[in-house]
């Protein structure tokens, strides 16, 4: 059996200024955008219930709301 070369360490270079430049335009866009779509509706009773037990990693199938 033959060993594997060792494998090459990332080299992660820090953040130069083009690229936190890059960032912060992003983050500006982003930002003016969130401003633009203004105030979004409520999800209605049922959709925020639905999305409640869809994040409950333990809900199953069966499981109710007891407010019915």
């Amino acid at each position: 059996m033959m060993d594997s070369p060792a494998p090459e360490k990332l080299k992660v270079s820090p953040l130069n200024e083009s690229h936190t430049g890059s960032l912060n335009a992003n983050l500006e866009r982003m930002k003016e955008a969130i401003a633009r779509a203004g105030d979004l509706p409520i999800l209605p009773h049922i959709a925020m219930e639905v999305s409640r037990l869809a994040s409950d990693p333990i809900a199953g199938m069966s499981k109710r709301s007891c407010s019915n």
